[in-house]
């Protein structure tokens, strides 16, 4: 993990070299941009987990249904799989 004085001395020699290219970058962070994003990653993140959730769910329910119409008990102690 990066702490704040890691990446102050890191952020300290990349605009070095940046100086030293005759480049100036004034930092100036745009809150709301940096807001924006974070929303989206966490709308991504939480869209991705929730599909994931439904499909697999969808995919087990049909399953336990399907067996449960013909009659498979899943998990069963007394089933013999070997005869």
């Amino acid at each position: 993990m990066i702490n704040d004085q890691t990446y102050q001395v890191e952020e300290a020699k990349i605009n070095d070299l940046f100086q030293k290219a005759g480049w100036h970058v004034e930092l100036q962070a745009n809150h709301e941009r940096i807001e924006r994003i974070a929303d989206r990653a966490m709308f991504e993140n939480i869209t991705k987990d929730t599909t994931t959730f439904v499909f697999m769910s969808f995919g087990t329910a049909i399953h336990g249904l399907i067996g449960a119409s013909f009659g498979c008990v899943i998990g069963g102690t007394e089933i013999n799989y070997k005869a």
